[in-house]
């Protein structure tokens, strides 16, 4: 018997079953509905007879009580009557979906699937919540599929756990990219063969059939793996792990063992059918992993809404789907703009259909799947949106959240029976929306100059009830389909779950209007009533449902309106709801008691909501979401909500006092009860403790804000009784107070002196005892010389780059690796002293599969090449935190190992503190190693670029290795080993700078933090926190922004140490990838060629002529190099290998060197040196020159205007004179004490409080 035939009968046993109950369900509905409108009726007339009566003998506060009355009791008793017609609706619908879910569906194919957009907008979520979602999403079983999450978090955050945040989410669409590309490639290229073999009539029916389940199989691991390692925490966690991972994992491995056990299918199915299902197999099997990733930030661009809330966090990206925009720097900021142009453009695709998902919420996987498929019927081409209301995740750990998890779970019955009467309204967590349906609901408006679109009104916070509306009027329907498919958390704490339901609760009365104004104009039908019974009463419910609870708890209405017949119209809707809570898991009569405790204790949130928005809708304005602070883990509930709360069971327990008496027991029950719930509430809830402290803070704020407000009267008084004085005050201002502030600052000043020299004896020795730095610290760890290569790949065999050239701590950065062998190792080394070993390794070695990557794009107009390489390697930055491993800055060589044949190569990375305010901060000059490199044939010069000069070239490029064979072993790491500037032949060594000085920094100890150049073009204020700068190795092209930050740092006081020649030579400009979009990319330098092919000149504009990419020194730019460093290079034809002869030294630069004036210092002038120029700065003094005779090469020193010191050594080779690496394999020795003693010197001074 087959598994689709057990199938098919246990469904109809159990469906069987189900009808029973649902006949029985249906019966007590209908009974409970006469109940309640018996009840209603007599209610009626009892309230009624009251009012005549009233009106009769003409006691007008009798007729106004009972008319208040009544319209108290009606509101609640109407209340009832939806509920229980909505369940009528939804155990109808469930009945029709039991009957016709049986339907069997061939999975979508990727080629005709309509495309599918995510949107994942987020707000300061914590990662863990944000990767569960993307992945719930992405592992939607349907192809097509892109998931973008909108970050909205402050672009520029100002606290380091919230830019490690930011960073963090940043980057994880993209690690989830590469965790998942991985088995998408691997079925892929299995469901490409098995495609090929079928078309060539190769293929073996019982083969197939093991090929398939081996990549069922292999989807099975992956999901086991992802179990396996994934926390489970909480609650949340173990749903995810359950309904997203292991049910995926079994549902595979059950075809993974079906799809084996067919290998020896009965004849009794044909080959070409057998075939064909292997084929639906495979693409249901690969739309599992296919998945597009992205991450977007409105935030960034100053022409898109900032609004503070999430419907224009959506509209921002709607907005741009279907668009090609590029960033453009404006006036106002960055700009997102629309363009025609390839160029450093990204297209937004426009899709069909768009899925908006909470941060917080997950989907079962075939949520996607059968909503689109529900969307593409043709009796459902007038729908705009469907969804399944969320529900609670199950097993909550705390009450509150169980409690609350129950009245979610109870809504998404209500919703479900809203559809059946057509009365659907979009519920915000999940929904699937008809692109084309928003497109006719948009409203453009003009804001600050910029065109501003609104697909989903923003109003309100609740902007898919208003949307829905709109929805509405232009003709379009609404569905919610009778299965839950998605689930959301419920608000862990009482201050959390306020913030929610206020939210709720703002904005129907608003929407209520526009609702009236579409009902008055909709055909008048019989199903019409219970449409605008269900969506008046859920606008209006949270206004007035809790304000009758409260007039009735708080006025004592008189015993003959006060009849049984209200609690008899109760009833039936405790009893309902006490059978659907049992029906949905949760234990019955004690979860009742606690939902209406806690709907008792949010009247005062829901009133005040109301409240609000009325407030907004009067004053015109905005309410953004509520953030309230956190305190001890919980978040703090508002003191005036306490406050209302405590009121109310006070005026409860009063009112049934008085009820009791005067012998009115029974309506004396009512508020005694409801007082007790509420206390019960408070205790279970909120807790006495909790709600203590928060009234005792809320206190101590009131009276704190109430000072400040007296102060500031105060203050403005006296400043009018003072108005006469005002002269005398401003002279005072001008002459005493200066005087006695610079006399108050000695006396501190001296003061702080005497107590640090009495606390610390080691600062009037000079001995320091402070602390180790991280440095210091870091290079007493073991280490390794594993790192040096052994068999350098020369021919690409493995090679790669990275997606960045610098990462700060806690960030991400990917690895794309070319490997011609099936697998490589990869181990990631820590470069600096170590004891002279040189490195430390910090990860690995892990064993990985080898890809071929495709060929790079070629521009030939520019000579860009570039690569768009597949399969990256994710590697996050540790921080330390939590008992991992520490990465400090520094540079960092990724060593990669080609197996079995051991080929290897270096990917070159920065890791930067951008945290710490470490004293000297080292620049990496990573465009100069990108100008020499020629990986791919071209380089920003003709001696390397057989395929001739370039003018742009890719960061998205493996560095290439030297052409010269001794100087291999720096293969991948640019020009950090050995120096890519120096051709075969050319009478200089290739041995590199720049970790020389590295090296000899570190063994130091020195407090040193690392940057790259394009860091510093890119951040302003990154120099900000160092007292100096160090420009070490060849430091040659610069863009405008490096310079004029530089340049900038030294005018606030930031000490300039250029330890380089050759510096500032070329000016460059910076661009995002053309292919990715992705910043800091691309180098554009068209150097001698300028006057004739930069655009920047060719366009007649002399607006950019200053951004030309030549020679600093040179028309149009004109600003020499001495400028700023003091020096500037001697062109000359042949390299020079000179000494270095002391001239105008000052003694503190000489001290302990043994130096005085006309002392050398050989093999220190090279390979290019600096020398003074007329542009040099006044008072710029020659600490040093070359001998007589020879080219004016010289040492400089300068003070700025701010007092910053700018040192430059005029020499690459300074650098040789510290540290002995590459000698005597690629050079002589010229190692040097007293270069190193001026060095320290040199150093000492930057961080000197008088400098």
């Amino acid at each position: 018997m087959s598994t689709r035939l057990l199938g098919v009968i246990f469904y109809f046993l159990d469906f069987s079953m189900t009808h029973f109950s649902y006949i029985k369900e249906l019966r007590l509905t209908q009974v409970s509905l006469a109940v309640t409108a018996t009840a209603a009726a007599l209610l009626i007339w009892t309230t009624g007879t009251v009012a005549t009566t009233a009106l009769a003998q003409g006691h007008l506060g009798y007729l106004l009580e009972a008319l208040l009355f009544g319209a108290l009791a009606g509101f609640l008793v109407y209340g009832n009557l939806c509920y229980q017609l909505a369940r009528l609706g939804q155990l109808k619908r469930d009945a029709s979906f039991h009957l016709s879910a049986l339907a069997p569906t061939k999975p979508f194919d990727p080629l005709s699937a309509p495309a599918l957009t995510v949107l994942v907008p987020s707000y300061k979520e914590e990662l863990p919540v944000i990767r569960q979602t993307l992945l719930s999403a992405a592992l939607q079983n349907y192809p097509n599929k892109r998931v973008v999450l909108l970050l909205d978090d402050p672009p520029a955050p100002k606290t380091r756990s919230d830019r490690a945040g930011l960073w963090a989410a940043r980057n994880l669409p993209f690690e989830l990219q590469a965790l998942l590309d991985e088995p998408a490639g691997h079925i892929a290229q299995a469901r490409a063969a098995f495609q090929a073999r079928r078309t060539n009539r190769t293929a073996a029916v019982s083969d197939e059939c093991v090929r398939l389940s081996d990549c069922f199989r292999l989807a099975t691991q992956w999901f086991e793996t992802q179990a396996k390692h994934s926390p489970t925490d909480t609650h949340t966690d173990v749903w995810f792990v359950e309904h997203v991972l292991n049910q995926s994992a079994e549902s595979c491995r059950e075809q993974s063992a079906r799809w084996f056990a067919s290998r020896r299918e009965s004849a009794s199915t044909s080959n070409e059918q057998l075939l064909a299902e292997i084929d639906d197999a495979y693409t249901e099997l690969a739309a599992r992993f296919q998945v597009e990733f992205d991450v977007f930030e409105r935030k960034q661009y100053c022409n898109l809404s900032h609004e503070p809330n999430k419907a224009m966090n959506l509209n921002s990206y709607l907005g741009l789907m279907g668009r090609r925009v590029r960033p453009v720097v404006r006036q106002g900021g960055l700009a997102l703009e629309e363009t025609a142009s390839r160029a450093g453009s990204r297209f937004i695709p426009n899709t069909p259909y768009v899925i908006t998902l909470d941060a917080d919420s997950l989907l079962k996987s075939h949520y996607a799947s059968t909503l689109v498929r529900l969307m593409e019927q043709p009796e459902y081409a007038r729908v705009a949106v469907a969804q399944t209301p969320y529900s609670a995740f199950p097993n909550a750990p705390g009450i509150l959240e169980r409690t609350a998890g129950a009245t979610t779970d109870i809504q998404y019955l209500v919703h479900q029976g809203f559809t059946y009467f057509g009365a659907t309204f979009w519920v915000g967590a999940n929904a699937l929306l008809r692109k084309s349906a928003l497109e006719e609901i948009c409203v453009e408006s003009n804001e600050g100059g910029h065109m501003v679109r609104r697909y989903i009104q923003d109003r309100t916070v609740i902007e898919d009830t208003e949307s829905t509306v709109d929805l509405l009027a232009k003709g379009w329907s609404l569905h919610n389909h009778p299965e839950r498919l998605a689930y959301s958390a419920t608000p862990p704490d009482f201050g959390s779950l306020v913030i929610q339901r206020a939210r709720w609760a703002n904005g129907g009365l608003i929407i209520l209007p526009k609702l009236l104004s579409f009902l008055r104009h909709t055909p008048k039908q019989a199903k019409t009533v219970p449409q605008a019974l269900l969506q008046i009463h859920y606008l209006t419910s949270l206004a007035f449902g809790p304000l009758s609870v409260l007039l009735l708890l708080a006025i004592p209405f008189s015993s003959e309106l006060m009849t049984p017949w209200m609690l008899i119209a109760a009833l039936p809707y405790f009893a309902l709801y006490t059978r659907d809570l049992a029906n949905m898991g949760y234990r019955p009569f004690r979860d009742l008691l606690r939902v209406y405790a806690l709907n008792l204790l949010l009247i005062p949130i829901h009133l005040t909501g109301a409240v609000t928005s009325m407030q907004q809708a009067i004053a015109g304005t905005k309410i953004p979401f509520r953030r309230t602070p956190k305190i001890s883990g919980r978040t703090r509930t508002a003191g005036l909500d306490l406050a209302l709360q405590l009121g109310m069971a006070l005026s409860s327990l009063a009112l049934g006092l008085y009820y009791v008496s005067q012998s009115r027991w029974m309506a004396g029950a009512f508020p005694l009860a409801n007082a007790g719930l509420l206390i019960y509430g408070f205790r279970q809830f909120i807790g006495f403790a909790e709600m203590q402290q928060d009234l005792r803070l809320s206190l101590t704020e009131a009276f704190t804000n109430v000072a400040s407000h007296a102060r500031r009267a105060g203050s403005r008084f006296m400043t009018s009784a003072l108005a006469p004085l005002t002269p005398v005050t401003e002279w005072s201002k001008e002459f005493v107070l200066p005087i006695r502030a610079r006399f108050a600052s000695r006396q501190i000043l001296w003061s702080l002196l005497v107590a640090l020299e009495a606390i610390s004896p080691a600062l009037a020795t000079g001995q320091s005892t402070a602390p180790l730095n991280p440095v210091q610290i870091e290079n007493r760890k073991p280490g390794t010389s594993d790192w040096i290569l052994a068999k350098p790949a020369r021919n690409h065999e493995i090679e790669g780059y990275a997606s960045a050239t610098s990462v700060n701590r806690g960030e991400t950065i990917r690895f794309y690796v070319h490997s011609a062998a099936p697998t490589y190792r990869l181990t990631i080394y820590r470069m600096g002293w170590y004891g002279g070993l040189g490195a430390r390794q910090v990860s690995g070695p892990i064993e990985l599969p080898g890809y071929r990557q495709p060929a790079p794009v070629v521009d030939n107009e520019t000579g860009l090449i570039e690569c768009q390489w597949e399969h990256p390697v994710v590697q996050t930055i540790p921080t330390g935190r939590q008992g991992e491993s520490t990465w400090p800055s520094g540079y960092y060589l990724a060593k990669l190992t080609a197996e079995p044949m051991g080929e290897e190569s270096y990917i070159l990375f920065i890791v930067r503190d951008d945290q710490r305010p470490s004293a000297y901060l080292v620049q990496a000059s990573v465009t100069t190693y990108q100008a020499y490199n020629n990986w791919g044939g071209r380089s920003l010069y003709s001696f390397n670029s057989p395929g001739g000069q370039a003018a742009k070239v890719s960061f998205n490029r493996p560095y290439a290795g030297s052409a010269i064979p001794a100087a291999a072993s720096g293969t991948g790491a640019g020009d950090f080993l050995i120096s890519n500037s120096i051709p075969p032949g050319y009478p200089a060594s290739p041995a590199g700078w720049e970790y020389n000085m590295v090296r000899w920094l570190e063994q130091e100890g020195y407090d040193v933090t690392y940057a790259t150049n394009l860091d510093v073009h890119a951040s302003p204020a990154l120099l900000a926190s160092h007292n100096a700068f160090l420009s070490i190795g060849h430091d040659e092209y610069w863009t405008w922004e490096m310079r004029r930050h530089i340049e900038q740092a030294r005018d606030r006081g930031i000490h300039l140490g250029i330890f380089s020649s050759n510096t500032c030579y070329w000016q460059i400009r910076i661009e995002s990838s053309r292919i990715t979009g992705e910043p800091l990319r691309t180098m554009v330098a068209y150097k001698e060629n300028t006057p004739r092919r930069d655009p920047f000149l060719a366009d007649q504009s002399p607006d950019n002529d200053h951004l030309a990419t030549t020679r600093w020194r040179n028309a149009p730019v004109s600003r020499p190099e001495a400028g700023l460093l003091g020096t500037m290079y001697l062109e000359v034809e042949n390299p020079v290998d000179s000494a270095y002869v002391i001239e105008e030294a000052a003694p503190w630069m000489l001290a302990h060197t043994g130096l005085a004036k006309g002392s050398s210092l050989p093999g220190i002038a090279g390979y290019e040196v600096d020398g003074l120029s007329p542009a040099s700065p006044t008072g710029t003094h020659i600490v040093a020159r070359m001998p007589m005779g020879q080219l004016a090469g010289a040492v400089t020193l300068y003070r700025a205007a701010s007092n910053a010191l700018v040192f430059s050594s005029g020499s690459m080779q300074w650098s040789w004179g510290l540290d002995d690496f590459q000698a005597p394999h690629l050079r002589k020795s010229v190692m040097n004490p007293a270069v190193q003693q001026i060095t320290r010197n040199v150093l000492a001074r930057f961080t000197r409080a008088e400098d």
